[in-house]
Protein backbone atom coordinates (compact mmCIF):
# COMPACT_ATOMS: atom_id res chain seq x y z
CA UNK A 1 0.00 0.00 0.00
CA UNK A 2 1.10 3.34 -0.55
CA UNK A 3 0.80 6.92 1.49
CA UNK A 4 1.09 10.00 0.67
CA UNK A 5 -0.42 13.82 1.92
CA UNK A 6 -2.22 15.80 -0.45
CA UNK A 7 -3.28 19.46 0.73
CA UNK A 8 -7.17 20.27 1.71
CA UNK A 9 -6.86 23.33 1.76
CA UNK A 10 -6.78 25.91 -1.31
CA UNK A 11 -3.08 27.06 -0.57
CA UNK A 12 -1.09 24.68 1.88
CA UNK A 13 2.89 26.44 2.36
CA UNK A 14 5.23 23.67 3.06
CA UNK A 15 9.45 23.66 3.58
CA UNK A 16 11.42 20.81 2.31
CA UNK A 17 14.33 20.25 3.55
CA UNK A 18 16.64 19.38 6.59
CA UNK A 19 16.05 21.78 9.62
CA UNK A 20 19.77 22.07 10.07
CA UNK A 21 20.34 23.40 6.49
CA UNK A 22 18.94 25.30 3.12
CA UNK A 23 15.15 25.03 3.41
CA UNK A 24 12.59 25.63 0.31
CA UNK A 25 9.79 27.04 0.98
CA UNK A 26 6.89 25.83 -1.82
CA UNK A 27 3.59 26.92 -1.80
CA UNK A 28 0.69 24.34 -3.01
CA UNK A 29 -2.35 24.54 -4.19
CA UNK A 30 -5.80 22.45 -2.83
CA UNK A 31 -5.54 18.69 -4.35
CA UNK A 32 -1.75 18.79 -5.06
CA UNK A 33 0.73 16.17 -3.33
CA UNK A 34 2.88 17.39 -0.42
CA UNK A 35 6.36 16.64 -2.26
CA UNK A 36 8.82 14.15 -0.35
CA UNK A 37 11.40 15.90 1.82
CA UNK A 38 8.85 17.60 3.78
CA UNK A 39 9.24 16.84 7.86
CA UNK A 40 7.36 14.55 9.33
CA UNK A 41 6.53 16.78 12.18
CA UNK A 42 5.63 19.49 9.92
CA UNK A 43 3.16 16.96 8.00
CA UNK A 44 1.65 16.18 11.32
CA UNK A 45 0.80 19.60 12.56
CA UNK A 46 -0.27 20.38 9.06
CA UNK A 47 -2.93 17.49 8.96
CA UNK A 48 -3.84 17.98 12.47
CA UNK A 49 -4.44 21.62 11.40
CA UNK A 50 -6.74 20.24 8.69
CA UNK A 51 -4.67 21.34 5.70
CA UNK A 52 -3.18 18.37 4.53
CA UNK A 53 -5.03 14.76 4.39
CA UNK A 54 -2.88 11.28 4.39
CA UNK A 55 -4.57 9.06 1.72
CA UNK A 56 -3.82 5.38 1.42
CA UNK A 57 -3.35 3.65 -1.63
CA UNK A 58 -4.28 -0.10 -2.25
CA UNK A 59 -2.24 -2.08 -4.36
CA UNK A 60 -3.63 -3.58 -7.46
CA UNK A 61 -3.10 -7.09 -7.26
CA UNK A 62 -0.62 -8.18 -9.68
CA UNK A 63 -1.93 -11.21 -12.66
CA UNK A 64 0.12 -13.50 -10.98
CA UNK A 65 -1.61 -13.36 -7.67
CA UNK A 66 -5.08 -13.22 -9.05
CA UNK A 67 -3.82 -17.04 -11.29
CA UNK A 68 -2.63 -18.33 -7.88
CA UNK A 69 -5.89 -17.01 -6.01
CA UNK A 70 -8.49 -18.27 -8.78
CA UNK A 71 -5.76 -21.71 -8.58
CA UNK A 72 -6.51 -22.56 -5.18
CA UNK A 73 -10.19 -21.54 -5.67
CA UNK A 74 -10.22 -24.38 -8.01
CA UNK A 75 -8.60 -26.73 -5.84
CA UNK A 76 -10.46 -26.21 -3.24
CA UNK A 77 -13.49 -26.55 -5.35
CA UNK A 78 -11.98 -29.97 -6.99
CA UNK A 79 -11.31 -31.29 -3.13
CA UNK A 80 -15.11 -30.07 -2.21
CA UNK A 81 -16.41 -32.12 -5.33
CA UNK A 82 -13.93 -35.31 -5.04
CA UNK A 83 -15.00 -35.13 -0.73
CA UNK A 84 -18.37 -35.06 -1.97
CA UNK A 85 -18.20 -37.83 -4.45
CA UNK A 86 -16.87 -40.22 -1.92
CA UNK A 87 -19.26 -39.76 0.34
CA UNK A 88 -22.32 -40.25 -2.60
CA UNK A 89 -20.45 -43.70 -3.22
CA UNK A 90 -19.89 -44.54 0.57
CA UNK A 91 -23.50 -43.40 0.85
CA UNK A 92 -24.75 -45.93 -1.98
CA UNK A 93 -22.48 -48.72 -1.10
CA UNK A 94 -23.86 -48.57 2.54
CA UNK A 95 -27.42 -48.44 1.15
CA UNK A 96 -26.70 -51.09 -1.24
CA UNK A 97 -25.25 -53.41 2.04
CA UNK A 98 -28.51 -52.69 3.96
CA UNK A 99 -30.67 -53.95 1.38
CA UNK A 100 -28.46 -57.15 0.37
CA UNK A 101 -28.44 -57.82 4.43
CA UNK A 102 -32.38 -56.81 4.86
CA UNK A 103 -33.67 -59.57 1.63
CA UNK A 104 -31.00 -62.47 3.40
CA UNK A 105 -32.57 -61.69 7.29
CA UNK A 106 -36.44 -61.45 4.81
CA UNK A 107 -35.18 -64.96 3.20
CA UNK A 108 -34.29 -66.28 6.27
CA UNK A 109 -37.41 -65.54 8.25
CA UNK A 110 -40.23 -66.46 5.01
CA UNK A 111 -41.45 -69.95 5.71
CA UNK A 112 -41.09 -72.28 3.21
CA UNK A 113 -43.90 -73.57 1.24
Amino acid sequence: MATFYRAKAKVVKVSIGPASGNRVARILTGGSVIPEGVEQEQLDRLEKANLIEKVTVRDEPTETELAAKAAKVAAAKAAADEKARAAADAKAAADAKAEADAKAAAAKTTPAK
